[in-house]
Order: C-alpha cells, then sequence, then structure tokens
C-alpha cells in the first residue's frame, strides 16, 4: 500500500444516495480504515432523504452523513452538490452508491500522481 502522508492532500469521497440500501454498503464498505489513513481520505454520504435502511447502513461508514431533509425532492446534482458543500477535502470525488473500485490502490495512486483525469 502506497502512504502518501507527506502529501496532505485530504480526499473527499462523496456519495450521494436514495433508497440505497440493496447496494450501498458494498460501496462504503470498500473504504477501511486503512486505506482511509493511507490515502487521506473522508467519506461523504448525502442522503435525499432514504425511506429505507441507507441512512442506518451509511452511519456505519460515513465520516460525514447529510440528510435532505426539505419537502421537495433532491435529485442527485443536487446530493453532489450538497456533499460537497460540506467537505473539507483538496480533492472530491464522486462516487455512485453502487460503484466499487477493482484495484483501489491502483485508483488512488494514478489519481494522486495525475494519471486518472
Amino acid at each position: 500500500m502506497h502512504d502518501l502522508s507527506g502529501d496532505n492532500k485530504k480526499i473527499s469521497i462523496i456519495i450521494p444516495s436514495l433508497n440505497e440500501e440493496k447496494l450501498i454498503e458494498r460501496s462504503l464498505s470498500q473504504f477501511t480504515s486503512e486505506i482511509k489513513i493511507a490515502y487521506n481520505i473522508e467519506l461523504t454520504v448525502s442522503d435525499g432523504g432514504s425511506k429505507d435502511s441507507t441512512i442506518e447502513i451509511a452511519k456505519k461508514y460515513a465520516d460525514r452523513l447529510i440528510i435532505h431533509k426539505d419537502n421537495f425532492p433532491q435529485n442527485i446534482s443536487q446530493g453532489r452538490n450538497a456533499g460537497a458543500k460540506n467537505s473539507p477535502g483538496d480533492v472530491l470525488i464522486f462516487l455512485n452508491a453502487d460503484t466499487c473500485i477493482r484495484d483501489i490502490d491502483f485508483f488512488f495512486k494514478e489519481m494522486l500522481n495525475g494519471g486518472i483525469g
């Protein structure tokens, strides 16, 4: 695993969600504490007001959970924007609730070294 502790770039992973209980745990669980430390990652879930167990699942993994509470539906763009507004990262990465990264070390090494873009 690549240690980027000297790099000091904070990475915010932002995942919008809405009723994703069947998919979101697999996506969130790939960001283990070891991965978060190695790549200076914080995980934000921006939920559109789920009525299933998405929020409870997200609480187990997310460093930050934003819950849309207005009386109108939140679309995915608004969810991403709310997540970005509330995330402290120098680098923002937007993933969907069903996204799994095949080789997480490769992804972050390449992304931080300018190889993915």
